[in-house]
């Protein structure tokens, strides 16, 4: 849950949220909540007490087929508790207070729970994959996305369609979910990794003079080889004839100096039996 609450698009939304309606939502962590029977302090009521973080349980009992609960508190706050849930079961709770403007009538508040409700839900369903982010606390799921990810794009980065779309379809996590941990965790985009997988990729069979240029760029992904070699130009500084060209001349250099240094060696080697023979 503190993954889906620091992600961009769920802080900018809380906030915009916040200044629309004048309420203050604060995320619950159920686990902390159910194993200590007792929720944070909210900082902006002082009067939160011990009775008011059980009555929330009591509530959230309550919640298994609701979509949100309206109450006010001992000390006069009107409150929206709403459920994450994944899988049909709650992992989160979000607790919205109605500090501001407290004599509008329940019906804005409950318009309000609405829309908290469908929109946070829909968030936290697009872009936490399933059981990503649960109360069993799999901290370490980004990675294990990210490296099946990686791994699958090594193995088939020679299909033409493949694209974050496509990818985050395929592996069911949203476009901008999979955007993000590319970022984080690899320092580059989605893109840029793919097209440095291909480059590799070509360069190694660029190697192989049985294959066309145009062929290379079939291999590795391209359906337009004079796209390819602008890519291949940008990344390496040469173009993939060049680059063939040099490759290939310094094979021959080093080739044509193996030959001499043995012929080299061979002469002395003779000359050693000769002197050896005397």
């Amino acid at each position: 849950m503190i993954y889906f609450e620091r992600l961009g698009i769920t802080q900018k939304w809380r906030k915009m949220f916040e200044e629309c309606s004048g309420l203050k939502i604060n995320f619950f962590s159920l686990k902390a909540v159910l194993a200590t029977k007792k929720t944070p302090c909210i900082s902006y009521c002082s009067k939160y007490t011990k009775r008011c973080s059980l009555n929330i349980l009591e509530i959230y009992h309550n919640l298994q087929t609701q979509k949100y609960h309206l109450f006010e508190c001992e000390n006069g706050f009107k409150i929206a508790l709403v459920p994450l849930r994944s899988n049909g079961q709650i992992v989160s709770l979000l607790y919205a207070c109605q500090y501001k403007n407290l004599n509008e009538p329940k019906s804005t508040l409950k318009h309000y729970a609405q829309v908290l409700s469908e929109t946070m839900n829909y968030l936290y369903k697009f872009e936490c994959p399933l059981p990503a982010f649960s109360h069993l606390g799999q901290a370490d799921h980004p990675k294990r996305i990210l490296k099946d990810i990686t791994q699958y794009l090594n193995q088939y980065f020679y299909q033409t369609n493949l694209s974050l779309k496509k990818i985050s379809h395929d592996h069911k996590i949203s476009y901008y979910h999979l955007s993000h941990l590319f970022k984080k965790q690899l320092g580059i985009s989605f893109v840029k990794y793919l097209t440095r997988i291909r480059i590799a990729k070509s360069i190694k069979f660029l190697k192989n003079r049985k294959l066309t240029i145009s062929q290379v760029a079939y291999a590795v992904g391209y359906d337009d080889p004079g796209y390819f070699c602008k890519v291949f130009k940008e990344h390496t500084n040469a173009s993939p004839g060049s680059f063939r060209k040099k490759f290939y001349t310094s094979q021959n250099r080093l080739k044509k100096n193996s030959l001499e240094e043995n012929k080299k060696n061979s002469h002395i080697n003779h000359k050693a039996h000769m002197l050896a023979g005397a």
